[in-house]
């Protein structure tokens, strides 16, 4: 539903090689994100978009989820390297040591930013009286969705 190069486009402010995002880390924010909030046989409908009926929704809504989970999720990944100096922060001209404060202030930015897109995903369902979204599941979940292999996203 989204690509590496839309990923960096839409949530970081600087260009990465597409390799840094793999197509496991697309389908993990997929089940995250989009399957978790609007339930598994809307997710698939959405997924096939059979006829093209989902584009707009994918392209308003669906996307901005995506990107921002994806980096949520790759975060540590992206931003640091592990070399001869420790775990370093990767800048255009080298590389220095980031401090624990900036890490996670800039994990939550993402975040804040994840949760957003979230919520207007969820309302637009919510209020949506289109039939191309009757098999949405409303799932009730509180924003800050805890995943069987994660501890509260609100938490850093």
């Amino acid at each position: 539903m989204i690509t590496a190069s839309e990923i960096t486009y839409r949530a970081l402010s600087r260009n990465i090689s597409d390799d840094h995002i793999r197509d496991a880390d697309i389908l993990k924010a997929e089940w995250d994100y989009i399957r978790a909030y609007v339930g598994s046989d809307l997710y698939v409908l959405v997924k096939a978009n059979a006829d093209n009926n989902y584009d707009d929704f994918i392209d308003e809504y669906v996307k901005p989820v995506l990107a921002y989970g994806v980096v949520f999720n790759i975060f540590e990944r992206i931003t640091s390297e592990i070399s001869d100096r420790g775990v370093v922060q990767m800048l255009s001209e080298g590389a220095t040591v980031m401090d624990a404060e900036s890490r996670n202030r800039a994990k939550q930015e993402i975040l804040e930013s994840l949760v957003m897109h979230l919520e207007r995903m969820v309302d637009y369902l919510d209020d949506s009286t289109d039939a191309l979204f009757s098999e949405y599941e409303d799932q009730e979940y509180e924003y800050g969705y805890q995943s069987p292999d994660y501890t509260n996203r609100n938490e850093l």
